[in-house]
């Protein structure tokens, strides 16, 4: 056949033998880690878990900022912003403390 090669005596490129028991090695791994990091890993987790809270707070006030204070304020001659303002200031601060953390 035109085109092709075949590859004699040349074993496939790729990944080579695999681990016997990948569980028992992560556990070893793990249990290592842990036992000389296990305060790092505890303030990790609580940070992950705090910017989580915060950006997804941040993401879900924005529904009740549209509906709760910009909508009502469309067609008004004199608008209050001061209500917005603090809303706006509450946003930035959930945003603010997930990336301070």
């Amino acid at each position: 056949m035109p085109g092709t090669r075949k590859q004699m005596g040349r074993p496939p490129k790729g990944m080579g033998p695999g681990i016997e028991n990948p569980g028992k090695v992560f556990s070893r791994l793990v249990q290592y880690v842990w036992k000389k990091y296990a305060i790092q890993i505890i303030v990790v987790f609580i940070c992950i878990g705090v910017s989580v809270f915060c950006n997804l707070q941040g993401t879900m006030f924005m529904q009740s900022l549209i509906d709760d204070y910009i909508n009502p304020m469309i067609g008004v001659e004199h608008p209050d912003f001061k209500p917005l303002l603090a809303a706006i200031i509450k946003v930035a601060f959930f945003y603010g403390t997930g990336i301070f953390v």
